[in-house]
């Protein structure tokens, strides 16, 4: 790619070991992390779930402790007496209230607060717990005693009733025919909750609908709905949510899920409210371990990065340093890395012939230019005595004709002094002596052309070579 062309090649792989280590490094954490936060929210959905569970089973088994004692109840001798005819609800009465007040202050019935007898369909003959308040009719709110009556047969589960909200069981009293009912109950509301916090270490919240809004009946917590308002509505229609947030500081795990009456229908909604800070706590050790991972996942990196540097590109730097350096021409170089049988070894050695070839090249430039540099030499001396011998011979000839042409002078104007009477034979002499005299000036006048063109033919050729020299030292 054009834009890591000028990048060097060290770079390119530590950039690329680093940056493959941080995408590597990014994904496992987050994959770790995710799985992590998955197994921690399948965790805690499982722990809510057991604990709604274990709301439940509790409230199953209220209903058959409850059972169990009114079917007890039933069958004994005085409670069909009792109920018999017009019935004798003060020997009822003395019969089973010490008993019942003390069971529901032992530990074993904690939790019962009711216990009364009933006339088909749905009155209230006497309730153990209340003596004094007896006759109302209960059909149009406590189907469980009309079922029962109606039915024959056991009920047992959720109901409201005149002491609010109870765990209830209802069992039929059956002499020579059916007598009416008898009812144990257990509240669920605050006490139940309560229990159920000191017993399982949650908060509960319980919510009832009211003019088609979740209404707060019992809490452990305040009172003030955790979950969405929509998930609470949801609840009603059996729905069930998981939920986080955090209260008073502290992060919870919310499950709302329905409770049921006695035939099964949705009829509350409870919120269990568990405390989350452990798997919090194991959530963030694990990010800080990924983390603390990451780093020294990426310091390693850094550090194989460095060592791949040291030992597979710096040979590379120093041989491409070491090629320019020839390429520029200088063949004293030291090859690095010739020993070893790896690639950059093997390029090394290669090198090493090179260089070792670009020094014979070298030497044998230089002793051909030396050997040009002493030829060149010896033919200018040649030449230069060359012309230096010609130059003393033609200087010797001009001399020579010089000095018999003055001879040649003196003797003719010594001839004519001796002649006294200047005859015409004598003008004559001296006449031919005179032209005589020109022409050798002439000659001489000749010759002394002569040295000067052979000193310029010396001096062209002392240029000739000088120019010669010139041309192979820019060569």
């Amino acid at each position: 790619m054009p834009i890591f062309r000028n990048v060097s090649i060290g770079t390119r792989i530590g950039g690329s070991i680093i940056t493959m280590l941080i995408v590597l490094i990014s994904i496992v954490v987050w994959t770790l992390l995710h799985v992590m936060s998955g197994l921690i929210d399948q965790a805690e959905h499982e722990a809510l779930d057991n604990q709604y569970k274990a709301i439940l089973n509790a409230i199953n088994n209220e209903a058959y402790r409850a059972t169990t004692l009114a079917t007890f109840v039933a069958a004994m001798p005085i409670s069909i007496q009792g109920m018999a005819a017009g019935g004798n609800r003060d020997a009822l009465y003395n019969a089973f209230e010490p008993s019942f007040k003390a069971l529901a202050a032992s530990k074993i019935g904690g939790g019962l607060e009711q216990f009364q007898f009933h006339k088909p369909p749905a009155t209230s003959f006497l309730r153990i717990h209340a003596k004094d308040k007896f006759g109302d009719d209960l059909s149009s709110f406590r189907a469980t005693v009309v079922e029962a009556n109606a039915q024959h047969k056991v009920i047992t589960g959720l109901e409201f009733g005149v002491a609010g909200l109870g765990i209830r069981a209802v069992v039929p009293v059956v002499g020579n025919n059916h007598l009416g009912t008898i009812e144990f109950g257990a509240s669920f509301g605050q006490p139940f909750l309560d229990r159920m916090k000191s017993t399982y270490g949650i908060d509960l919240s319980l919510f009832v609908l009211k003019n088609r809004e979740p209404t707060p009946f019992a809490s452990t917590i305040g009172g003030v709905a955790i979950s969405p308002r929509a998930d609470l509505l949801a609840t009603f229609r059996g729905k069930t949510h998981t939920s986080k947030a955090s209260v008073a500081g502290i992060p919870r795990a919310i499950l709302v899920a329905p409770v049921t009456d006695y035939s099964g229908n949705p009829f509350a909604a409870l919120e269990v409210i568990m405390d989350a800070s452990a798997h919090e706590a194991h959530f963030r050790k694990a990010l800080n371990t990924a983390v603390a991972v990451g780093a020294l996942a990426l310091a390693v990196g850094f550090g194989v990065s460095v060592l791949i540097h040291r030992m597979a590109v710096k040979p590379v730097v120093e041989m491409t340093s070491t090629m320019q350096q020839m390429a520029s021409g200088d063949f004293s170089v030291t090859i690095p890395s010739t020993q070893g049988t790896n690639e950059v070894s093997s390029m090394a050695r290669a090198m090493t012939v090179f260089r070792d070839n670009g020094l014979k090249v070298e030497g044998l430039q230089r002793q051909n230019a030396e050997q040009r540099k002493k030829n060149e030499e010896e033919q200018r001396a040649a030449m230069l005595r060359l012309a230096d011998d010609l130059e003393g011979k033609v200087k010797t000839l001009i001399t020579q004709v010089l000095d018999s042409t003055g001879q040649i002078v003196i003797s003719a104007e010594a001839m004519g002094h001796r002649m006294d009477s200047g005859t015409s034979r004598s003008l004559e002499a001296v006449s031919a002596a005179q032209g005589a005299s020109d022409k050798i000036a002439e000659v001489a006048q000749s010759s002394a052309s002569v040295v000067l063109g052979m000193h310029d033919v010396t001096t062209g050729v002392q240029r000739a070579a000088d120019a010669a020299s010139k041309a192979e030292a820019d060569a």
